[in-house]
């Protein structure tokens, strides 16, 4: 039974803020909202937590559910977070203790409303093998994907992956339009 913490530290002094976290694989934090994001693997979830307080406190909120097991969280904006999920909880822990093998993955979207709410949408579906799947992130036209086994990145154009509309602006494949006030010189 794996049980996981989150500690705040400030300089010298630490404190703890959440607890009893089942297998936290993954973070990220939203400063816009102050909202920390925690993967909770062995849950299927997302669990969220409100920062607040002095000292700052994280207060649960709610958790998202996920169509598979979460490994990491990648922030990719503040209303789009993305996260690889294992379809099967026992093939991905033989992956992890062993080396071997390949646990089917997927990389999941987890959009955040405006009114506090979210969606959840399945983006992309592993095809091949490749052990271990840990984490996705969206740079320029191609999605890498990481393994914590692997000696490689997996990269893959975002635009053949996943359907146009789901990608954020960012990694359409098309450069994004640089404001006039920061267009370099000439």
């Amino acid at each position: 039974r794996v049980r996981s913490n989150i500690y705040l530290c400030e300089g010298d002094t630490c404190w703890k803020a959440a607890d009893r976290i089942p297998y936290a694989s993954g973070l990220a934090y939203s400063p816009l909202h102050r909202r920390l994001y925690v993967a909770v693997a062995f849950r299927k979830a997302v669990w969220v937590y409100q920062e607040g307080g002095e000292p700052v406190k994280l207060r649960y909120i709610h958790r998202i559910r996920l169509p598979g097991y979460p490994d990491n969280l990648t922030y990719v904006n503040d209303t789009l977070l993305w996260t690889v999920c294992h379809r099967r909880l026992s093939q991905w822990a033989r992956s992890l203790a062993f080396g071997k093998g390949n646990s089917p993955w997927s990389i999941v979207e987890i959009r955040l409303l405006p009114e506090g709410g979210h969606e959840v949408r399945l983006l992309y579906t592993s095809r091949r093998g490749y052990s271990t799947a840990s984490g996705a992130l969206p740079v320029g036209e191609y999605i890498y994907v990481g393994s914590v086994f692997e000696p490689h990145l997996l990269r893959f154009k975002a635009r053949e992956a996943i359907p146009a509309g789901a990608l954020p602006p960012s990694t359409s494949g098309l450069h994004a339009p640089i404001p006039l006030g920061e267009r370099p010189a000439r």
